[in-house]
Formats: structure tokens, sequence, C-alpha cells
């Protein structure tokens, strides 16, 4: 598997990866915790380009199912090195959504819902990130099942919010970016859900 994943062939690496997310999966932390530290420069390549998107979007679902591994405190430093790869994370699924590539942009999407739903705290550190592309991806001119994926995150994170409560997420740096923000929850479905969530974040970005 270890050898796929590092195969310079794109279809080879995209195979290692799915068997590894497959396996992570099924089998328990003993099996997977020691491969944590030799796949981590794995999965920083393969997460970036010159790698096609298929390549990125299997590491990102990769990564998403080692996160339940390193939920306990005593896998911290495992943990905070996975939580250093969520800003190319995010990047495969803004390259996806830019290229009007919906099907790999709801994979995306689909692996972060699955991250949240598992132990949202391992999203504390880019809380920001998440809520703002949530938002954006749900209010976007884009496929229904991308707009439904983004406000299905949204509302899976705010069903874990007790875990991240005690660090509110920083606004964008955009005051008009942030208003869109609050305009979007304000109009979609799911109210009572969508103003959970629109509470927990500050008015403006001052």
């Amino acid at each position: 598997m270890y050898k796929l994943c590092t195969d310079a062939d794109a279809a080879h690496k995209k195979l290692g990866l799915e068997i590894l997310a497959s396996l992570s999966l099924e089998v328990g932390h003993e099996a997977i915790i020691p491969l944590l530290e030799p796949l981590q420069p794995v999965f920083f390549e393969a997460l970036n380009a010159p790698n096609p998107t298929a390549v990125r979007v299997a590491c990102l679902k990769a990564v998403a199912s080692t996160v339940p591994h390193v939920a306990e405190k005593e896998h911290r430093a495992k943990q905070q090195a996975l939580q250093a790869l969520l800003p190319a994370t995010f990047s495969v699924l803004n390259e996806a959504l830019a290229a009007g590539d919906m099907a790999s942009a709801r994979e995306c999407l689909s692996s972060f819902i699955e991250i949240a739903s598992s132990d949202a705290a391992f999203l504390r550190p880019h809380v920001d990130t998440l809520l703002s592309t949530a938002f954006a991806v749900a209010g976007a001119n884009v496929d229904e099942n991308v707009r439904h994926l983004g406000l299905e995150l949204m509302v899976t994170f705010a069903e874990c919010k007790p875990v991240c409560r005690p660090h509110p997420p920083r606004p964008p740096t955009s005051a008009a970016r942030w208003t869109a923000c609050h305009a979007t929850l304000r109009s979609m479905p799911c109210p009572r859900v969508c103003a959970d969530v629109r509470d927990r974040l500050p008015a403006s970005p001052e």
C-alpha cells in the first residue's frame, strides 16, 4: 500500500490512497497509528499540485479516514500533524469548485462531513475557514447536491458545537464576505439550525 501511495504513476497513487482509506475504516488504532508518521509527507505531497484532482481527493478521503484514530489525548502529536494538512484539504475543495468539477467537490464536502461527524474538535484550528467555505458553497450558484452538502456540513458542525464552543471561529477578514455569510444563512432552509450556526458568529469581523 505504501509503495502504491508513493508511486509516480497517478493511478497507482490514487489506488494506494483509496486502499488506505478503506483499511482505516476497518482496522483498529493499533494498525493505523504506526503508519501515520511515515504517511505524513505522503499525504502532504498527494494533496498538492501537480497531482491530478482525483489523487488529491483520494488523499483527502484517506486523511478523513484516519481522524478517528487520533482523537484520544495520547495521540495529540499525531493529531496536530494531521491538522497541519487542513489548509491543503480546503484548497482541494476550492479548486474543484473553481474548475466546475462538482463530482470532486461533492466528494470533498462528504469527507469534511465525515470529519465533523467523527471528531469536530479536529477542525478547531481552522473553524473559520470551514464555516466560511460551507456558507459560500451553500449559497453559491452551483449543483444543487453540492449546495445541500454545504448546508449539511454546517448542520453537522452545529450539532457538534458543544465540543468547539470554547474556541469560536475567527471571522473572515472581509466585512462584505462576513455580511454575506449571515445573509446566506437567513435565506436558507432549516432556519432553526442556520440561526443556531449564525448566532455563534460575531455580528461583524471587527
